[in-house]
């Protein structure tokens, strides 16, 4: 997800503290943007975009309350299943003669992505343990 977010984004995602959870505040309709492009490639399993987040992390990469970087969290859950929902609609409405017929697939499925507890250290811990 990262780094297709630095290639769509106008945003300083690359070095950012954030990473790609910066959309989550500043573009969630890009956050959309990019699962539902990976859905369309035919991925069966999305994930959030909160690499390497932590409530505390997050907070202090954007400058919010750790309230707020919570609520950010859940907000990328919330985005990724209405991704998926808004994929399987236009799945189900696409006319059958503007496309090649498609194989029926499975329910997307969203994995939470956390990334290794070291990074949210911000002390590079996730390469020395």
């Amino acid at each position: 997800f990262g780094s297709e977010a630095i290639r769509r984004s106008d945003y300083q995602i690359e070095g950012h503290k954030a990473w790609s959870c910066l959309l989550l505040q500043n573009d969630p309709s890009l956050v959309m943007d990019i699962h539902k492009s990976y859905l369309r490639a035919g991925c069966d399993v999305i994930s959030t975009n909160t690499f390497q987040a932590a409530p505390e992390t997050l907070a202090d990469a954007l400058k919010v309350e750790v309230v707020v970087a919570k609520e950010l969290m859940r907000k990328a859950v919330h985005l990724a299943k209405r991704s998926v929902d808004e994929f399987l609609k236009e799945e189900h409405s696409a006319k059958p003669g503007n496309s090649q017929p498609k194989q029926k697939r499975l329910h997307p499925l969203i994995a939470g992505s956390l990334g290794p507890y070291g990074a949210c250290q911000a002390d590079g811990s996730e390469y020395t343990g």
